[in-house]
């Protein structure tokens, strides 16, 4: 069974544990929960920062670039899961599901695309899609979303090898992951619906493409 996406598996354990989440169902690949993330709990401080940055994030929310109002959502309580997810982390560093976390992260294939997140709704046979962000599909967006995608995994993997080979602590590769994701391009990140805080306060429509700036 695959481990790969700690935060879709933990965010529905937080979603068990809390019931803090309501975001509407949006069409997007997602992997199978890790297996043994069912029985993670968490504490009461990390409940409340979940409760606290679901709320603050909904208000503050200006993202995607012609996303729908379910993605701004649903961005706005991922990336408030994220955050909880993080102090799960940090609170709880010695934890041995870290290990296969990373290990997961590290043979997990991008390039197969299963990773990049779709808008279905409304689409009609023959009619171009959109990427979760509102972007619309085209040859340009396919291509560039193909490119990032490998970009992204070899400077994830090399990340990877290169602080195992350090002797970083599984807990805070996990972290480091939080963190390249942060710094890709915000065009990439609406596609692979990866959220930061900035994209609250400052990321805006660009009125001829629909998306994110990068």
């Amino acid at each position: 069974m695959s481990t790969i996406n700690i935060i879709a598996a933990m965010q529905s354990s937080i979603l068990a544990a809390t019931g803090k989440f309501s975001a509407p169902k949006i069409a997007t690949a997602q992997t199978e929960p890790a297996a043994n993330a069912s029985s993670t709990t968490i504490s009461q401080a990390a409940r409340d920062a979940l409760a606290e940055n679901v709320a603050n994030a909904t208000q503050q929310s200006s993202i995607p670039a012609g996303g729908s109002h379910a993605f701004q959502q649903a961005m706005a309580e991922k990336f408030a899961g994220g955050n909880a997810i993080k102090l799960m982390i940090q609170s709880d560093p010695s934890n041995p599901m870290w290990t296969g976390q990373v290990e997961s992260w590290a043979q997990h294939d991008f390039t197969l695309g299963h990773d990049v997140g779709y808008d279905c709704s409304g689409t009609k046979p023959g009619e171009p899609g959109r990427f979760l962000g509102g972007e619309p599909v085209t040859a340009e967006s396919k291509a560039y979303v193909t490119q990032q995608t490998a970009n992204y995994q070899n400077q994830l993997r090399d990340m990877i090898s290169s602080e195992k080979a350090k002797g970083t602590a599984p807990s805070d590769i996990l972290l480091k992951i939080f963190d390249q994701q942060g710094e890709q391009p915000a065009r990439f990140r609406a596609m692979m619906a990866w959220p930061i805080a900035s994209d609250f306060a400052s990321s805006q429509p660009s009125a001829a493409s629909g998306r994110v700036k990068t």
